[in-house]
C-alpha cells in the first residue's frame, strides 16, 4: 500500500481555474493528490482498508442473478420505465478507437466507464453494443490483422488517474465488435493497457497491464507473464507490423522511485531487453508511449514527457535518441495521464502526438506544430486530454487522409490530417452517451444539471443536448426547489459556484476556507437545506453553513470543527434544520440537535454488531426520512455485505436493510417522498429499488446496467427519479405511487 500511495501522490488531475464561469483546462498539481486518491478508493474498501480483488466480479454476478429473476415486488409492480436523457452532444473519457480496415464506416470506441460503442455510418451515430458486459471500463482495443472482425477489448485503466475504473480481464469478439465474450483465464488482470495481435499468427497475442507483459500462444486461452512483478505495470506493447518475431513495450516500475522503461523483443515477446536511450526514464510523470512507422517498422517513435520532445529509433526500438530540435509537445503537465502517438501508414516522417492537446510533425519529429486545442464543450476543436490518436487504416495520403482522436470529451475527426489546424478541419463524433457523472439535480420540467468528470457542470433542458454551466471537473450539484434559476455546482474540493439566471455560473464560496486541496474531498458534499433554500450546508474538513446563499455575495461559517477525517456526506432533517447528520471518510457518523445554535454540539453515533462498529468505512450518503425525522438511512462503500443501514430512533439503534443487494459500494440513496417503503439506491453495479422497506431488492436489465451510479435523487417537487451514472450519462424514471398502508407500522411511525 505504501507503493500505491506513492503512485497516487503524483496522479492528481487538478484543474487550475481560468476566469470565473469559463471552461477550465487541466493541469497537474501534486498537492491534494493523496486526498483525491482516498476519495476515489475509499468507496471500494472494506472496514479493514482492503479492496477485494474479486469484489466487482462477485457483485456483477449477484446483480445479474437479481435482474435475471425480474423480481417484481407485490406481484404486480412492473419494472420501472427508464429513459436515458443524454447528453448526446458531450461524450465522456475514452481510451481507444478502432476503424475497420475493410469498411471505414465501421468505428468501434472504448469508453472508460460506458463500455463499447459502435458506429456503422462513419460516426454519424453510435450505439452501445452491450449494457450487460460484466465490466464497462474498456481501456484498449485491438484487431487481428489477418481477420479484422476478430477483436479484443481490455478492461480497466492502468494509468493511475484518481477516477480510474477497475477492470476484470480481456474480452473477445469475432463479429467486428457487435458481441463479446470474456476470456475467463484473464479475469485476475485488473487493468489491461494495451493488446497486440501478431501480424501473421492469430494465436500469438501480447498484453501490457497490471503485473507487466503477458504472452499467449494459443489465441488467448492462457497467458504467461513474461516480464513483471506485483508492483510492475505494463503500459504499452506492440508487435512489429510486418515481423511477429519483433515487438516493443514500456513498463512502469518502482525501485526507490518510479521509472518508465522502454524494451524490445526479438523472439515475439517471450523475452525482453531494455532499449538504449529510454531504458530508464525517472519520474512518475515521464510516461513513454511508442509507435511503429507502419511503412518502415525499423523506425519507432516515442513521446518523452521528461523533456517534451519526440524521440526516435531507426533500429526497431533497440536504441532511441531525441529528434525534436525546435518546439515542444505539451506532455510535461500530465504526460502520465494523457499521452499518445501515431505515425502515418504511408509516410514515416508524419507523426501525431496527443497530450493535453494535439501536435504534429511532418519531418520525423524535428519540428512540431499545434493542430488541435479545445476546451470542454467549446466548438469542434478536440476536447483537452487526448487518450488516443489513430490514422484510418485505409489512409493513403491522397483520397483518404483521415485522423481520429479520442479524448476525455469523446472522439473527433480530422478529414484531412495534412491541413487540419487549431482554427479549422475538425469535426465532433460525440454521439456516444458516455459522460461520467458525479452528481445530479433537476425538476419536473425536464431541466437537469449534473457534475461530470472533465466535462464541467452540464445542463439539459428537455432534450438530450447539454450546455456548459461551468467548466473543468464538475461535482456535487443542487437546484433551488422554489426558483429553478438558482442552480449550484462544484468545481472540485468544495469550490461552489452558482447561477441565478439559469445561465453560466460563478464562484460563491467566500469564507469557506476548506475549499482547497487538502481540506476537502476531491468531490465534496454540499446540499441546500430542505427547509430553507437560503441555507446551504457543505462538508470539507469542517461542516460549513451559509444562511444567505441566495444573496449577491453569500458567506459561509463553520458550524462543526474538523474531526478525524474529511466529511463525505451531509443530511438535514426535513422540518427541523437544527437536526443535522454528517458522515466521514473514516466511517464516523455524527449528529447535532442544535446545528443552528451559536455553539452546536455533536454526538458521534455508533453501530456495534458483534463487537464490531459497522460504521467503519467510507460513508457515501445519509438521508433523513421526510415523513419520519427519527428514520435515517446511511450507506457506505466496500465490496462487502451490509452497506445500507436504517435507524428509526434517531441513531440509537441500527438495522441492516441490505437484503439481497449485491456486495458493492452504495453511492446514492433516494427515498420516495410518497411512500416510506419505497427506496432506490445507486451502486457500483447499477440501480436497485425496494418496495418493502429493504427486505427485498429488484433491478432490471432495461435500467442503467453494470455501470457505477454515483447518485440517485428525486426531481424537485415531483415523481421523477434521476440517476447520475459514471459512464452512461443521465437517466430518469417515472415512479409509481404505492399505498403507504403497505408499510410496517414501525416504519411509518418512525
Amino acid at each position: 500500500m505504501l507503493v500505491l500511495g506513492s503512485v497516487f501522490a503524483y496522479q492528481l488531475k487538478h484543474r487550475k481555474v481560468r476566469p470565473i464561469g469559463a471552461p477550465q483546462r487541466e493541469e497537474v498539481e501534486a498537492d491534494g493528490a493523496l486526498e483525491a486518491y482516498k476519495w476515489r478508493t475509499l468507496a471500494w474498501k472494506d472496514g479493514y482498508g482492503r479492496i477485494d480483488p474479486d469484489g466487482l466480479n462477485r457483485a456483477t454476478a449477484q446483480r445479474d442473478a437479481i435482474a435475471g429473476g425480474h423480481y417484481r415486488a407485490f406481484g404486480g409492480d412492473p419494472d420501472l420505465s427508464w429513459t436515458n436523457i443524454g447528453p448526446t452532444n458531450i461524450a465522456g473519457r475514452g481510451r481507444a478507437i478502432s476503424i475497420d480496415p475493410t469498411n471505414p464506416n465501421i468505428i468501434v470506441e472504448a469508453s472508460a466507464g460506458g463500455g463499447i460503442w459502435k458506429s456503422t455510418d462513419a460516426g454519424a451515430t453510435f450505439s452501445a453494443v452491450n449494457d450487460l458486459m460484466s465490466n464497462l471500463a474498456i481501456g484498449c482495443l485491438a484487431r487481428d490483422p489477418q481477420t479484422p472482425k476478430t477483436m479484443y477489448a481490455g478492461t480497466g485503466e492502468g494509468f493511475y488517474n484518481i477516477d480510474a475504473i477497475r477492470g476484470n480481464g480481456l474480452y473477445k469478439s469475432t463479429d467486428g465488435g457487435s458481441s463479446w465474450t470474456q476470456l475467463a483465464n484473464t479475469t485476475g488482470i485488473t487493468a489491461i493497457n494495451r493488446i497486440s495481435v501478431s501480424p501473421n499468427n492469430a494465436n500469438n497475442i501480447l498484453l501490457a497491464g497490471k503485473g507487466g507483459f503477458y504472452q499467449s500462444t494459443n489465441g488467448g486461452t492462457s497467458f504467461t507473464l513474461t516480464k513483471g512483478s506485483g508492483n510492475a505495470n505494463g503500459t504499452f506493447i506492440a508487435y512489429n507490423p510486418s515481423d511477429s518475431s519483433k515487438a516493443i513495450a514500456v513498463s512502469l516500475d518502482y525501485n526507490s522511485g518510479w521509472v518508465y522503461s522502454a524494451y524490445f523483443s526479438t523472439d515475439g515477446g517471450a523475452t525482453w531487453t531494455a532499449s538504449g536511450g529510454l531504458g530508464s526514464v525517472a519520474g512518475f510523470n515521464s510516461r513513454l508511449e511508442l509507435a511503429y512507422a507502419p511503412s518502415n517498422p525499423a523506425i519507432v517513435y516515442s513521446t518523452n514527457p521528461a523533456d517534451n520532445k519526440i524521440w526516435g529509433s531507426t533500429d526497431g526500438g533497440a536504441t532511441y535518441a531525441a529528434v525534436t530540435t525546435s518546439g515542444s509537445v505539451d506532455l510535461s503537465a500530465q504526460g502520465w495521464y494523457d499521452n499518445c502517438i501515431a505515425v502515418s501508414p504511408t509516410d514515416p516522417t508524419f507523426v501525431v502526438v496527443g497530450g493535453t492537446t494535439v501536435w504534429k510533425s511532418t519531418n520525423s519529429g524535428a519540428t512540431v506544430a499545434h493542430i488541435g486545442d479545445g476546451y470542454n464543450g467549446s466548438g469542434v476543436q478536440p476536447h483537452p486530454d487526448i487518450q488516443a490518436v489513430v490514422f484510418d487504416p485505409s489512409f493513403n495520403g491522397t483520397t483518404n487522409k483521415r485522423l481520429y482522436v479520442y479524448t476525455d470529451g469523446g472522439s473527433y475527426l480530422a478529414a484531412d490530417s495534412t491541413t487540419v489546424s487549431t482554427s479549422s478541419g475538425w469535426s465532433k463524433l460525440d454521439k456516444a452517451v458516455t459522460v461520467q457523472l458525479y452528481g445530479v439535480a433537476g425538476d419536473e420540467s425536464g431541466l437537469v444539471i449534473g457534475g461530470a468528470q472533465d466535462n464541467g457542470t452540464q445542463r439539459i433542458n428537455g432534450s438530450g443536448t447539454a450546455g456548459l454551466m461551468f467548466g473543468g471537473d464538475g461535482g456535487s450539484c443542487a437546484m433551488d426547489p422554489t426558483d429553478k434559476n438558482f442552480q449550484y455546482g462544484e468545481y472540485v474540493y468544495l469550490r461552489i459556484h452558482r447561477t441565478t439566471t439559469g445561465g453560466n455560473s460563478s464562484f460563491i464560496y467566500n469564507g469557506l476556507t476548506d475549499a482547497a486541496n487538502s481540506k476537502a474531498n476531491f468531490i465534496s458534499p454540499f446540499i441546500l437545506d430542505p427547509n430553507d433554500p437560503n441555507k446551504m450546508w457543505g462538508g470539507g474538513a469542517s461542516l460549513w453553513l451559509s444562511i444567505n446563499v441566495k444573496a449577491a455575495s453569500p458567506t459561509f461559517a463553520a458550524v462543526r470543527p474538523a474531526d478525524t477525517a474529511l466529511i463525505s456526506a451531509v443530511a438535514v432533517t426535513p422540518g427541523n434544520s437544527n437536526i443535522v447528520y454528517v458522515g466521514q471518510n473514516d466511517g464516523v457518523v455524527a449528529k447535532s440537535t442544535n446545528a443552528l445554535g451559536a455553539s452546536p454540539t455533536w454526538t458521534k453515533l455508533t453501530n456495534v454488531v458483534g463487537g464490531v462498529n459497522q460504521f467503519s468505512r467510507y460513508i457515501t450518503r445519509i438521508v433523513v426520512d421526510p415523513a419520519s425525522p427519527n428514520t435515517v438511512y446511511v450507506s457506505m462503500g466496500g465490496f462487502t455485505a451490509n452497506n445500507l443501514w436504517r435507524t428509526t430512533d434517531g441513531g440509537t439503534t441500527w438495522t441492516s436493510i441490505t437484503g439481497n443487494l449485491p456486495q458493492a459500494p452504495i453511492r446514492g440513496i433516494a427515498r420516495d417522498p410518497m411512500n416510506p417503503l419505497s427506496l432506490f439506491v445507486g451502486t457500483e453495479v447499477g440501480v436497485f429499488w425496494t418496495r418493502d422497506g429493504g427486505a427485498t431488492w429488484s433491478t432490471s436489465n432495461v435500467a442503467p446496467a453494470n455501470v457505477s451510479v454515483d447518485e440517485v435523487v428525486f426531481a424537485n417537487n415531483g415523481r421523477t427519479l434521476l440517476a447520475a451514472t459514471h459512464g452512461r450519462g443521465f437517466w430518469k424514471a417515472k415512479i409509481q405511487t404505492l399505498a403507504a398502508s403497505l408499510a410496517p407500522a414501525s416504519i411509518v411511525a418512525g
